[in-house]
């Protein structure tokens, strides 16, 4: 008998791992980048320590004090107004004096077309008594003009006369409403208010009403 020949023993090869070549692509580069950028600026800002009331002190601007702002405001009001000039000089000053003066400056309002306080001075003549001088007004809103414009006209007249304790004054006007005769009677008194003689031929004649 002849002996089996063992058979032959097969090792398996060992995998041996290729490196593989990375290829970079343009375009996706770009693409991830991209995607990177979305996730950060998606993320919430930090709030650092103080709370979000800090950060939107920081991001809004303080308001003004609102008192400040109104007592600025009277201020430059207050010095829009003209002054009242004063000065210590007090010469004695004629009615004749005066009135050049008082139609000079209203010629001078009516070329500058202040039209209501040029009619209120020129309607009536004004008075002088000593240092004071009053004007008629016929109503308020004339009164009310000629407050506003007081300090310069008297600014005017105390430089013009040498005279700074001048003063003016506004003198409202009394209108007395009269009725119209209706009886008669008024009828024939208002006649004779207008012509006396009728009532001497009236009696001579020893004539009635009726």
């Amino acid at each position: 008998m002849h002996n089996a020949t063992p058979a032959p023993v097969v090792s398996n090869p060992t995998p041996v791992s290729t490196p593989q070549s990375t290829v970079s692509n343009p375009q996706t580069s770009a693409v991830i980048a991209e995607v990177k950028n979305d996730a950060v600026s998606n993320v919430p800002p930090k709030v650092k320590k103080g709370g979000w009331g800090a950060a939107a002190s920081a991001i809004i601007p303080s308001l003004p004090d609102l008192n400040t702002i109104y007592d600025n405001n009277s201020v430059a009001k207050e010095g829009d107004e003209p002054e009242l000039i004063r000065g210590t000089e007090q010469r004695e000053v004629s009615f004749n004096q005066f009135i050049v003066i008082w139609n000079a400056y209203a010629e001078q309002l009516k070329a500058e077309n202040k039209i209501n306080l040029y009619t209120m001075m020129t309607t009536t003549q004004p008075r002088l008594k000593g240092t004071l001088i009053e004007i008629d007004v016929e109503n308020g809103v004339q009164m009310d003009v000629l407050q506003s414009a007081k300090v310069d006209v008297l600014n005017y007249l105390r430089v013009k006369l040498q005279n700074f304790a001048l003063d003016l004054q506004g003198v409202m006007m009394e209108f007395t409403v009269s009725r119209k005769p209706y009886t008669s009677q008024e009828k024939y008194q208002a006649m004779v208010t207008k012509n006396p003689l009728l009532d001497t031929l009236r009696k001579e004649f020893n004539l009635g009403l009726s």
